[in-house]
């Protein structure tokens, strides 16, 4: 497990980014599935203190008691929250409030909401002035594609 790509990259994490991954595995709004938890909870103290992990078979007895080991049913947790990490990096990853509003600006146009879009678009515009961004019209554009 401790090659795997999952270890690797939680071992990069901080302590405090460890703890803000755990909040975000417990939310509702990410993850629904419980297992990921437990198996979250089973990783942290090893993570935390740098200590080497179990192996499979300890990990596999405390995650599922009493029954036979399978190497798939670990492999599955591991790539569900491989997958949770990934969504959570980039959650954690700072975006401009220009990139956010042209997100904004791609929703409103998908559900046809012409004042909003206007609204945002001169939104993103004075900012752009404010900060002396390029006006480039193909940066402009760029902004408020359908890439969103």
């Amino acid at each position: 497990m401790e090659s795997s790509r999952l270890i690797q990259v939680l071992r990069q994490f901080s302590s405090e980014s460890l703890k803000r991954f755990d909040q975000f595995v417990r939310s509702p709004y990410f993850n629904t599935r419980g297992d990921l938890i437990q198996f979250l909870e089973l990783l942290l103290p090893y993570l935390h203190h740098g200590k080497s992990l179990p192996d499979k078979l300890a990990i596999h007895e405390r995650m599922y008691p009493n029954k036979a080991y399978r190497d798939e049913r670990l492999r599955q947790l591991m790539t569900l929250l491989f997958s949770l990490m990934q969504q959570f990096m980039i959650q954690e990853t700072p975006e401009s409030e220009i990139e956010l509003t042209a997100k904004l600006i791609h929703r409103y146009r998908q559900m046809q909401l012409p004042k909003h879009v206007a609204s945002l678009e001169r939104k993103i515009e004075k900012t752009i002035h404010k900060e002396g961004l390029s006006t480039n019209p193909k940066y402009l554009a760029n902004l408020a594609s359908d890439r969103y």
